[in-house]
């Protein structure tokens, strides 16, 4: 095979991979993967626009930028899904940590009545000073 062959699988094959990155299960804890293929994005997409493909006849200038643009545009798609995963999963973990601190703090107060939340404390009894008989 040829040169250009190589290029135009090569970019498939790397289509193929961000297509398949943000289904794979736990994708987001990956880093390791994600920012790999993110940087293979970026090499791609400057390789597109100083070296291209190299037997594209006509209107290759234009394709070439045309492949780089849909790199560029998947490294912004993936960081907008982590981005994504990544606000979900803390507002999820905070939800559980407000359900967990109102569990904890609502044993509390059924275990020992001097804790009672201020909405149920009685009303203290104003200090009297002492009389003298």
């Amino acid at each position: 095979m040829d040169t250009g062959t190589w290029v135009l699988m090569g970019i498939i094959a790397l289509l193929v991979i961000n297509r398949f990155l943000v289904r794979l299960p736990g994708w987001d804890q990956r880093r390791g993967l994600f920012w790999g293929v993110q940087l293979v994005n970026l090499a791609a997409a400057c390789f597109m626009i100083v070296v291209g493909v190299p037997e594209l006849t006509g209107i290759s200038r234009t394709a070439n930028w045309m492949v780089a643009l849909l790199f560029m545009f998947h490294i912004v798609q993936n960081n907008s899904r982590l981005t994504q995963e990544r606000r979900a999963r803390l507002q999820a973990h905070s939800a559980q940590d407000e359900a967990e601190r109102a569990r904890i703090l609502a044993a509390l107060h059924a275990g020992q009545g001097e804790l009672a939340p201020p909405a149920e404390r009685p009303a203290a009894e104003p200090q009297r000073e002492p009389t003298e008989p």
